[in-house]
């Protein structure tokens, strides 16, 4: 019953992480958003574009 009980707190460990990573990357995913719509309105849509692709592309 004391193997049990962990197993059961180790996969709601497992869980609790994924949600959160899955939290991360919403809010990321979110942040991208806000900011290539900022970029449109300032800069021009195609420069924000570029500044996210190559972001992503170089980690910069």
């Amino acid at each position: 019953m004391f193997v049990h009980s962990n197993l059961l707190a180790f996969i709601l460990l497992i869980k609790l992480v994924n949600f959160n990573i899955f939290s991360l990357f919403n809010a990321l995913s979110f942040w991208v958003i806000i900011f290539t719509i900022s970029s449109s309105l300032t800069e021009g849509y195609t420069y924000g574009y570029q500044t996210i692709l190559s972001g992503w592309l170089y980690g910069e």
